[in-house]
């Protein structure tokens, strides 16, 4: 799993490596984010009239014949770059005729953002096979990239097709944090639960925090619940994944959530924590407003915190 999907993200738009692009490792991920924006308008705006008037030609052509035309001529490249500009509807039937596998090409280099309209108009069983031949690729990017692109039946077709693990690394990759919320919203505590374990299983707690780390306050409680169904067993792994990526601010607010004698477990676990990292801990309990609730949590951080 890739440390930074925004630099893989620009790579793939370069059609480089990521460890080509290493010298922006310490640019933030919101500047990266911007540039990849100014980035991917400069690339399908370069040649915006011939685009236009391509997607001006297809009107007047028959979906079937388009459709071959668009396989055998134009390839998945600049199938992606019309995309956006051909009508909305005309564009999804078109999509429905083409093979997933080639649909799925298009997907990788398409900008969500301009095809926004033809997305919402595909079926959700067409949406549901392009998620899972690209779950078969590993692709998280393209993946992670349209979550935020779906309304909740299409998003939950997607997550139907994905395993757990394959679930975890795509919201890794989620481009838009702000659509994680969506994601929880159509699961259910048992498959959260699973994701717990799969987490434990295929070493994603990082993957999971990052998750957590952008919940809605009412979400929070049911990955307290998904934790304890799971087995406290997850938590010792939660602990050391948090002390490894610094999601403490996912994993305090579930922490606190949790029944007395799985905050007991979890107060063992921190007493092994360096004692500057208990105080920065401690600190950040504070400013969530969570550290009273926390319990014998709070009692550990504060014996070597002081």
């Amino acid at each position: 799993m890739t440390a930074r999907p925004e630099i893989e993200r620009i790579a793939r738009l370069l059609r480089l490596r990521p460890d080509q692009l290493g010298f922006l490792h310490d640019v933030d991920d919101a500047e990266l984010m911007a540039f990849r924006s100014q980035l991917t308008d400069t690339l399908f705006d370069a040649h915006a009239g011939v685009l236009t008037r391509l997607g001006s030609a297809a009107k007047l052509l028959p979906s079937p014949v388009l459709a071959k035309i668009a396989q055998h001529v134009f390839g998945p490249l600049l199938c992606a770059r019309v995309a956006g500009t051909i009508d909305p509807g005309k564009a999804s039937e078109v999509a429905g005729r083409l093979p997933v596998e080639f649909l799925t090409d298009v997907a990788v280099e398409l900008d969500p953002r301009r095809v926004e309209g033809v997305v919402g108009n595909l079926p959700d069983d067409l949406i549901a096979d392009v998620a899972r031949v690209l779950g078969g690729r590993q692709d998280w990017i393209t993946l992670g990239q349209f979550v935020g692109f779906l309304g909740e039946s299409p998003l939950a077709a997607a997550i139907g097709v994905l395993d757990d693990g394959q679930l975890l690394r795509a919201a890794y990759a989620v481009d838009s944090p702000h659509a994680i919320p969506a994601v929880v919203d159509v699961l259910g505590t048992d498959r959260l639960s699973e994701m717990f374990t799969a987490a434990a299983r295929e070493d994603l707690f990082v993957a999971l925090l990052r998750l957590a780390s952008h919940l809605r306050d009412d979400q929070v409680p049911r990955l307290a619940d998904a934790i304890m169904i799971a087995g406290r067993g997850t938590l010792d792994q939660l602990v050391a994944a948090a002390a490894t990526c610094g999601h403490w601010h996912a994993l305090l607010p579930m922490a606190a959530a949790l029944p007395g004698d799985a905050k007991a477990d979890v107060a063992e676990a921190v007493r092994e924590l360096a004692p500057e990292v208990r105080a920065d801990v401690v600190a950040l309990a504070t400013s969530l407003g969570v550290l009273d609730d926390l319990g014998p949590i709070a009692d550990a951080l504060a014996e070597r915190a002081a």
